[in-house]
C-alpha cells in the first residue's frame, strides 16, 4: 500500500476522477452525521483491503474503532437493503475493519502554520477537532479536567461496550500527530486563553446530572447515572451484591446503568420509565441486551417520590401509573396519569437517576459566553457571538447527543477555524475504490457474536465480539453499492 493515500491539500478543490462513483448519492453517507464514505470502505473490506478501508474511515472520523462498537448507526436506518433481508450491518463492518487492519498509516500533514489552537475538553468533539487541526498544520493543545482523555467515552460508557485498550489506542493515534494534552486541569476562565491562543474551542460536553425533582431524592442511596458511570470509568465499582436497584429513564445512559448494575452483582435490577418500550430513545440493541441479561422493565410509571425508612435508607421508588395519549403535534405519545390509580411502589435499596444531563456553566458568563436554555449559543460556523476567535461544539451546544454527532461537530469546527485563519486545507483520499458489484440475492443480515451469558452477567469484559470472518465478507457483499453512477 502506498503511503499518504489520505493527505492534505490547501487552496484547491480535489476532484475525484473515478467517475463511476457518486458516494454522496448513497443514503448511508447522507445519514451519517460525519458523512463517512461508507460504500467505499465496505467495498475495500470486501476485498480484504482493511488498511485502506480504515484509512478511508479516518479521513472523516478519527475514532473508527470506537464508533464500530458504540455508534447508534443512523446510517443503517436509511439503508436501501432494509426491505431485502434487513439493512446492512454497517457498524460491525466498521468494527471488523479496525480489528483486521494494521497500524494506521501516517496522514500527510500540511506544513506548520504557526497558529495555536486551544481545545477545552478531551471528548469525541474535542479529539476530532484536534486531529483535523493538527493535520492542517496548526499547533493544538487539549485541556482536560479529568485525569485521562476521552470524556464520556471513558467516563460514561462502560467497558463491556468499549474496552479501555481500544479507547487508549485511538487517542494515542490522535496525539501522535503532535497534539499536546494537559489533563487534570479545570479551565473556567475561557477569556484568558483567547490572549494566548489564536483560536479557542469549548468542547466540554454535558457533565452535570439532572435532578428528577421529587421528594426523598436527596440523600444516601440515590445516585445520578453521570456519577455512577463516571466512578466506573475511574475504576471504582460499587458492590451491589444482594441489592435491588431501580434505574429511572429510557435512554442509552439508563441502559448502561442497568447493565452495569447487573455486572456489579445486584440481586435484581428494575428499569422505571414513564412511556412504553416503543418510545424509548435507547438503541433497540441495548434494550434487547438488557432484557436478555434479566433487567425487569416497569413501564408507564412516572416518578413521584423516593421512600425512605426511619433511618433514611431507601426502601422504594414510588411512581404514578401513566397511560399514553396522542401528541397534538405528532410527536411521541404523551404520558398522562391514570385517573384514580393508586401509587405504585417499586421496592429497592438504591435508585439511579438517568433522566438527562446538563451543562456546567461555571465561568461561561464571566468570559462573555452567552448561554440559552442551558446551551452555549453559537453562530452557524460554531463561533460564539461577542467573542474573538472562540468556538464551541458537541453536547455543550446541542444538548446530550450521539458520539458520531460530536465527531461531526469537531470536524466542522476544525474546517471553520482553518478558513477563519486564512487557509483552505482539505483532507482528501486518493484510495482507489473497487468497482461496484452486482449485489447478491436477498440474504439475512448477519448477527454479531456475543459473549456467553455467564461472562456478560459477571464481568465487564467486552460483550459483543463482532462478526465472524465469514459473515464479515458476506455482509459486505450485501451492500447495494448506492455510490455507483446514476445514468440520465
Amino acid at each position: 500500500m502506498n503511503k499518504n493515500l489520505i493527505c492534505i491539500e490547501n487552496g484547491s478543490e480535489y476532484t475525484d476522477t473515478r467517475q463511476e462513483r457518486l458516494p454522496q448519492a448513497a443514503p448511508c453517507v447522507s445519514g451519517c452525521p460525519a458523512h463517512v464514505d461508507i460504500p467505499g470502505y465496505i467495498a475495500l473490506c470486501a476485498e480484504g483491503r482493511y488498511d485502506e478501508a480504515a484509512d478511508l474511515i479516518r479521513r472523516d472520523n478519527p475514532l473508527p474503532g470506537i464508533c464500530g462498537r458504540i455508534c447508534v448507526h443512523p446510517c443503517e436506518l436509511v439503508c436501501r437493503r432494509e426491505k431485502a433481508g434487513g439493512y446492512v450491518n454497517i457498524r460491525d463492518i466498521k468494527r471488523g475493519v479496525t480489528l483486521n487492519c494494521g497500524k494506521p498509516e501516517t496522514v500527510e500533514k500540511a506544513p506548520g502554520t504557526g497558529k495555536r489552537i486551544a481545545i477545552i475538553g478531551g471528548g469525541p468533539c474535542g479529539l476530532t477537532a484536534a486531529w483535523n487541526l493538527a493535520v492542517m498544520g496548526h499547533s493544538v493543545k487539549i485541556f482536560e479536567k479529568m485525569e485521562k482523555l476521552g470524556g464520556m467515552l471513558r467516563y460514561g460508557i462502560p467497558r463491556y461496550r468499549l474496552p479501555e485498550d481500544v479507547l487508549d489506542e485511538e487517542i494515542e493515534n490522535i496525539l501522535s500527530y503532535g497534539v499536546e494534552a494537559e489533563t487534570g486541569v479545570s479551565v473556567t476562565d475561557y477569556a484568558s486563553l483567547s490572549g494566548k491562543f489564536d483560536r479557542v474551542v469549548i468542547a466540554i460536553g454535558d457533565q452535570k446530572d439532572r435532578k428528577i425533582g421529587i421528594p426523598g431524592e436527596e440523600g444516601d442511596g440515590v445516585y445520578s447515572a453521570v456519577d455512577f458511570l463516571r466512578e466506573l470509568g475511574e475504576g471504582h465499582r460499587h458492590d451491589l451484591s444482594g441489592k435491588t436497584v431501580c434505574v429511572v429513564g429510557g435512554g442509552n445512559v439508563a441502559m448502561d446503568s442497568v447493565r452495569s448494575a447487573v455486572r456489579l452483582g445486584a440481586k435484581k435490577v428494575i428499569l422505571a420509565y414513564r412511556r412504553a418500550v416503543e418510545q424509548m430513545p435507547a438503541d433497540p440493541d441495548e434494550i434487547e441486551s438488557s432484557q436478555e441479561e434479566g433487567v425487569v422493565f416497569d413501564l408507564l410509571q412516572a416518578p413521584y417520590m423516593v421512600e425512605r425508612d426511619g433511618n433514611g435508607h431507601v426502601t422504594a421508588f414510588v411512581t404514578t401509573p401513566q397511560r399514553l395519549v396522542d401528541d397534538e403535534n405528532g410527536g411521541r405519545p404523551k404520558p398522562v396519569p391514570v385517573e384514580g390509580a393508586e401509587k405504585h411502589r417499586i421496592e429497592c435499596d438504591m435508585v439511579i437517576s438517568a433522566i438527562g444531563q446538563s451543562l456546567d456553566e461555571e465561568g461561561l458568563s464571566q468570559s462573555g459566553i452567552e448561554t440559552k436554555w442551558g446551551r452555549i449559543v453559537t453562530n452557524e460556523d460554531y463561533s460564539i457571538p461577542g467573542t474573538e476567535g472562540v468556538y464551541a461544539g458537541g453536547d455543550s451546544v446541542t444538548g446530550p447527543d450521539t458520539v458520531i454527532s460530536a465527531i461531526n461537530a469537531g470536524k466542522k469546527i476544525a474546517y471553520d477555524i482553518d478558513r477563519s485563519l486564512g487557509y483552505d486545507h482539505k483532507i482528501i483520499s486518493k484510495i482507489e475504490i473497487p468497482k461496484p458489484w452486482i449485489p447478491e440475492k436477498p440474504t439475512a443480515r448477519a448477527a454479531v457474536i456475543k459473549a456467553d451469558m455467564e461472562t456478560r452477567l459477571n464481568t465487564f469484559q467486552e460483550c459483543e465480539r463482532g462478526l465472524s470472518p465469514e459473515d464479515l465478507l458476506k455482509e459486505c457483499h450485501r451492500c447495494l453499492r448506492c455510490d455507483r453512477v446514476i445514468f440520465k
